[in-house]
């Protein structure tokens, strides 16, 4: 983007699937940041009534994952540098749709908003690029097997592909953070000290630069109040488990210990990805990728009946109209049919009247004087000047 007026300032909140970023992002919303409007978000389910996404930006990016050749799920090989070979120069990455359309759906005005999506963990370098700021981030993490188990319950996602799911996507987020004015959090201790996290990421959003901080009224109790315990379903197992590999247990380690505020946040030094990782997710991006190109061709069908059903919901009506109208005309026609019958029955009448007079004795009689009348009419008409 070339102009910082197109969006507001933005706080993005950034964590995995199934991590507690609605519960986060619903606090700051009662801490002063605007949200997605209404019109805009994407509809609450059951286990997440609220999920204070914008629909617009989560299908761009989607559409964007799927440019690059992945899926929410099935995340893309992403080579250094591959953000600065995505374009939308050649067309649109969805129905139209470019960054700054899907940022203008969003968000309206110049408050400071919080916008929350998943897949900024994997996507935060193109938005990095493009955004020109000012910009922060509150990074959310949860432990890996409450996640998965989380993914298993919700989509019936198998515990191992959860588990190389979160692994990918918090490496990347911590990757993309760097730089960045940043306040990590685990979503247990927002969940289990709602009020000692409200306190201090409140004193971090005070001092964020210039534009950043929110511009609403803050109401700390509320947010305070939001976050409950019964949003989490799923604990850390004490002690661990098998499922979790040495590489995760890692990196739960190193999250651990960069819980707070980072003012300039610099990646942490992690090793090497678990093995078999790449391979669970390479194996399942194909799949993932024809399931959304199914779902993208049930939607388009789903379109084309709702399409098809309001015509003939309007040729319905114009034939309601149609036959009132011709009800009408056969009226009118019996109405007409009825006047031209009585007509020649009076027609009749009259024509027997007149036989009968002319069949009559007194018109016989008559007749030598209305023959004299007419000669001297005519007589009189011949010497008239």
């Amino acid at each position: 983007m070339s102009d910082a007026d197109h969006h507001p300032p933005l706080l993005l909140v950034v964590g995995m699937h199934r991590s507690g970023t609605s519960a986060v992002t619903g606090a700051l919303g009662l801490l002063g940041y605007a949200m997605p409007v209404a019109e805009d978000r994407i509809a609450g389910s059951p286990s997440n009534p609220e999920h204070w996404e914008s629909l617009s930006l989560s299908l761009f990016d989607e559409a964007l994952l799927h440019r690059l050749g992945g899926t929410w799920d099935g995340p893309p090989v992403l080579t250094p540098g591959w953000e600065r070979e995505v374009t939308v120069s050649d067309g649109a990455v969805s129905d139209g749709a470019d960054p700054e359309t899907a940022l203008a759906a969003a968000f309206r005005g110049e408050r400071p908003s919080a916008w929350k999506d998943p897949r900024i963990c994997l996507l935060l370098p193109y938005w990095r690029s493009r955004l020109p700021g000012p910009l922060a981030a509150l990074f959310v993490w949860r432990s890996p097997l409450p996640v998965a188990r989380s993914l298993l319950e919700r989509d019936g996602m198998p515990v191992p592909h959860g588990l190389a799911l979160w692994e990918r996507y918090n490496r990347l987020a911590l990757a993309s953070l760097d730089g960045l004015d940043t306040y990590v959090v685990e979503y247990g201790t927002v969940v289990d000290e709602p009020g000692a996290f409200v306190a201090s990421v409140g004193t971090w959003l005070a001092g964020l630069p210039d534009g950043l901080s929110a511009a609403g009224q803050p109401d700390a109790e509320a947010a305070v109040a939001s976050i409950s315990a019964g949003l989490r379903h799923q604990v850390p197992e004490p002690g661990g488990s098998p499922a979790v590999s040495a590489e995760q247990s890692e990196l739960v380690s190193i999250l651990t210990g960069l819980d707070g505020p980072h003012r300039a946040f610099a990646p942490p030094a992690i090793g090497d990805e678990t093995p078999g990782v790449s391979a669970v997710l390479q194996s399942l991006r194909p799949v993932t990728l024809r399931r959304d190109q199914l779902a993208s061709e049930v939607e388009l069908v789903r379109r084309r009946l709702a399409e098809l059903s309001r015509e003939l919901e309007h040729a319905n009506s114009e034939l309601h109209y149609v036959r009132r109208g011709l009800e009408a005309t056969e009226r009118e026609r019996d109405a007409l049919k009825d006047e031209r019958d009585a007509q020649r029955e009076a027609l009749a009448e009259a024509t027997g009247k007149l036989e009968d007079l002319y069949a009559s004795t007194s018109w016989k009689a008559t007749k030598p004087l209305r023959d004299s009348l007419a000669r001297l009419d005519r007589a009189r008409k011949r010497t008239s000047p």
